[in-house]
């Protein structure tokens, strides 16, 4: 993955409309997921106050049935699609618009990567990875076995079980920077070390290819 300069920027750019609040986001959620994701918010508000949770559902036609969950467990939930502000009261900032993930990998501190705690396999986790992120899941992963356990070697990769374990371990990580800059450091690598994979493939291919 190559992540493009203008995706950075505006990464950066809607990073700073945060108030420098500490920022969790649960991506690619499917039904029955949120609800565990907004149980775990509350566990991380208990220690971290300001925390700003972002939940990007997987698929459009779920966006508003997500924002009248978001609403009944939040007092101020802002939609990206209405260009809604983010403010220092913002509960949640719901990403009701598609194509801009990586955006909003970038601009969180905390990525967890949805179609996980429900058993659908997971989803791509190098893309938080990518933007510097760490990464955290729940333990149905079964589509991308490799890339888990390559960023589980590396120490980039947090796999929880339920939203006690997740909101504990994103409070950790907010709370301890040597833990958070050694994901950062681990997903780097997983990326660096894997670079360029379909490049080499064709490489070794063109090898046995007679002309």
């Amino acid at each position: 993955i190559t992540i493009d300069e203008a995706i950075t920027n505006k990464a950066l750019e809607l990073k700073a409309q945060f108030h420098n609040r500490p920022t969790f986001i649960a991506a690619s959620t499917h039904h029955k997921e949120e609800q565990q994701i907004l149980e775990a918010f509350a566990l991380i508000r208990q220690h971290i106050p300001n925390a700003l949770l972002i939940i990007a559902p997987r698929h459009n036609n779920r966006f508003d049935d997500v924002y009248t969950l978001c609403q009944k467990n939040a007092s101020h939930v802002a939609r990206r699609s209405q260009q809604q502000a983010i403010t220092e009261t913002t509960d949640i900032y719901l990403a009701d618009t598609m194509g801009e993930l990586l955006i909003m990998y970038g601009a969180a501190d905390i990525a967890f990567v949805g179609g996980s705690f429900v058993p659908v396999g997971g989803h791509n986790l190098i893309e938080p990875a990518a933007m510097n992120t760490p990464v955290l899941s729940g333990p149905h992963l079964h589509n991308f076995l490799e890339i888990r356990d390559l960023l589980l070697a590396q120490k980039a990769l947090i796999i929880t079980a339920n939203p006690e374990a997740l909101a504990k371990a994103v409070t950790q990580l907010l709370q301890n920077t040597s833990h958070y800059h050694t994901m950062q450091q681990g997903a780097r690598q997983v990326i660096q070390y894997n670079h360029g994979a379909l490049e080499k493939t064709l490489k070794l291919i063109d090898k046995y290819i007679i002309t």
